[in-house]
Protein backbone atom coordinates (compact mmCIF):
# COMPACT_ATOMS: atom_id res chain seq x y z
CA UNK A 1 0.00 0.00 0.00
CA UNK A 2 1.17 3.50 -0.70
CA UNK A 3 -0.31 5.18 2.38
CA UNK A 4 -0.50 4.33 6.08
CA UNK A 5 -4.09 3.10 5.97
CA UNK A 6 -4.62 -0.45 7.17
CA UNK A 7 -5.98 -2.90 4.60
CA UNK A 8 -9.72 -3.35 4.27
CA UNK A 9 -10.68 -6.63 5.95
CA UNK A 10 -13.10 -8.65 3.82
CA UNK A 11 -14.67 -12.09 3.58
CA UNK A 12 -16.28 -13.81 0.62
CA UNK A 13 -19.42 -15.85 1.23
CA UNK A 14 -20.02 -18.45 -1.46
CA UNK A 15 -17.28 -20.21 -3.39
CA UNK A 16 -19.00 -20.87 -6.69
CA UNK A 17 -17.76 -19.93 -10.15
CA UNK A 18 -18.02 -16.13 -9.83
CA UNK A 19 -16.04 -16.23 -6.58
CA UNK A 20 -13.35 -18.51 -7.96
CA UNK A 21 -12.98 -16.77 -11.32
CA UNK A 22 -13.42 -13.12 -10.36
CA UNK A 23 -13.72 -12.02 -6.74
CA UNK A 24 -11.31 -14.19 -4.75
CA UNK A 25 -8.38 -13.90 -7.21
CA UNK A 26 -8.72 -10.12 -7.45
CA UNK A 27 -9.18 -9.56 -3.71
CA UNK A 28 -6.32 -11.93 -2.83
CA UNK A 29 -3.79 -10.00 -4.94
CA UNK A 30 -4.72 -6.50 -3.78
CA UNK A 31 -2.34 -4.87 -1.30
CA UNK A 32 -5.11 -2.72 0.19
CA UNK A 33 -7.31 -5.74 1.02
CA UNK A 34 -6.88 -8.48 3.57
CA UNK A 35 -9.04 -11.40 2.52
CA UNK A 36 -9.69 -12.77 5.99
CA UNK A 37 -12.06 -15.66 5.36
CA UNK A 38 -14.08 -17.66 2.89
CA UNK A 39 -17.44 -19.12 3.82
CA UNK A 40 -19.56 -21.73 2.12
CA UNK A 41 -21.97 -24.48 3.11
CA UNK A 42 -19.58 -26.81 1.24
CA UNK A 43 -16.60 -26.52 3.58
CA UNK A 44 -14.41 -28.83 1.49
CA UNK A 45 -14.79 -26.60 -1.56
CA UNK A 46 -14.16 -23.50 0.55
CA UNK A 47 -11.02 -25.07 2.05
CA UNK A 48 -9.71 -25.94 -1.41
CA UNK A 49 -10.24 -22.38 -2.68
CA UNK A 50 -8.76 -20.91 0.51
CA UNK A 51 -5.58 -22.96 0.10
CA UNK A 52 -5.29 -21.97 -3.56
CA UNK A 53 -5.45 -18.24 -2.77
CA UNK A 54 -3.79 -18.16 0.66
CA UNK A 55 -6.90 -17.33 2.68
CA UNK A 56 -6.31 -18.28 6.31
CA UNK A 57 -9.83 -19.07 7.51
CA UNK A 58 -12.83 -21.03 6.30
CA UNK A 59 -16.03 -20.42 8.20
CA UNK A 60 -19.71 -21.14 8.24
CA UNK A 61 -21.63 -18.42 6.33
CA UNK A 62 -23.71 -17.48 9.38
CA UNK A 63 -20.60 -16.92 11.51
CA UNK A 64 -18.75 -14.80 8.99
CA UNK A 65 -21.65 -12.36 8.53
CA UNK A 66 -21.49 -11.24 12.16
CA UNK A 67 -17.72 -11.31 12.74
CA UNK A 68 -16.60 -8.16 14.52
CA UNK A 69 -13.24 -7.84 12.77
CA UNK A 70 -14.47 -7.52 9.17
CA UNK A 71 -15.14 -4.30 7.29
CA UNK A 72 -17.26 -5.93 4.61
CA UNK A 73 -18.45 -9.05 2.87
CA UNK A 74 -18.89 -10.19 -0.71
CA UNK A 75 -22.08 -12.24 -1.09
CA UNK A 76 -21.78 -14.69 -3.97
CA UNK A 77 -24.46 -17.12 -2.90
CA UNK A 78 -27.68 -18.41 -4.48
CA UNK A 79 -30.16 -15.64 -5.28
CA UNK A 80 -32.72 -16.66 -2.67
CA UNK A 81 -30.15 -16.07 0.11
CA UNK A 82 -29.08 -12.55 -0.86
CA UNK A 83 -31.70 -10.53 1.03
CA UNK A 84 -31.36 -12.34 4.35
CA UNK A 85 -27.56 -12.43 4.26
CA UNK A 86 -27.27 -8.79 3.22
CA UNK A 87 -29.61 -7.72 6.03
CA UNK A 88 -27.67 -9.76 8.56
CA UNK A 89 -24.33 -8.32 7.44
CA UNK A 90 -25.62 -4.74 7.35
CA UNK A 91 -27.15 -5.08 10.81
CA UNK A 92 -23.73 -6.26 11.99
CA UNK A 93 -22.16 -3.08 10.58
CA UNK A 94 -20.58 -4.54 7.44
CA UNK A 95 -20.31 -2.98 4.01
CA UNK A 96 -21.89 -5.35 1.47
CA UNK A 97 -21.15 -6.29 -2.11
CA UNK A 98 -23.85 -8.64 -3.40
CA UNK A 99 -24.12 -10.34 -6.74
CA UNK A 100 -27.37 -9.56 -8.53
CA UNK A 101 -30.17 -9.65 -7.65
CA UNK A 102 -30.14 -7.87 -4.30
CA UNK A 103 -33.30 -9.80 -3.43
CA UNK A 104 -35.92 -11.89 -5.18
CA UNK A 105 -38.58 -9.17 -4.86
CA UNK A 106 -38.75 -5.40 -5.14
CA UNK A 107 -39.89 -5.20 -1.52
CA UNK A 108 -36.91 -7.29 -0.44
CA UNK A 109 -34.51 -5.06 -2.37
CA UNK A 110 -36.08 -2.01 -0.73
CA UNK A 111 -35.51 -3.58 2.71
CA UNK A 112 -31.83 -4.15 1.93
CA UNK A 113 -31.38 -0.60 0.62
CA UNK A 114 -33.10 0.83 3.69
CA UNK A 115 -30.93 -1.31 5.99
CA UNK A 116 -27.78 -0.01 4.28
CA UNK A 117 -28.95 3.58 4.72
CA UNK A 118 -29.89 2.98 8.36
CA UNK A 119 -26.52 1.36 9.08
CA UNK A 120 -24.58 4.03 7.20
CA UNK A 121 -22.89 1.31 5.17
CA UNK A 122 -22.20 0.91 1.47
CA UNK A 123 -24.20 -1.53 -0.62
CA UNK A 124 -22.84 -2.48 -4.04
CA UNK A 125 -24.44 -4.82 -6.55
CA UNK A 126 -22.48 -6.89 -9.05
CA UNK A 127 -23.85 -6.28 -12.54
CA UNK A 128 -21.51 -7.94 -15.03
CA UNK A 129 -21.65 -7.11 -18.71
CA UNK A 130 -23.25 -9.73 -20.91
Amino acid sequence: MTDASPPIRLAVVGTGAISQIVHVPILAEREDVELVALADTDSLKAETIARRFGVAEVMDPEQVLTRDDLDGVFLCTPNHTHEEMALQALEAGKHVFVERPVATSAAGAARVIQAARAAGRSLAVGLPHR
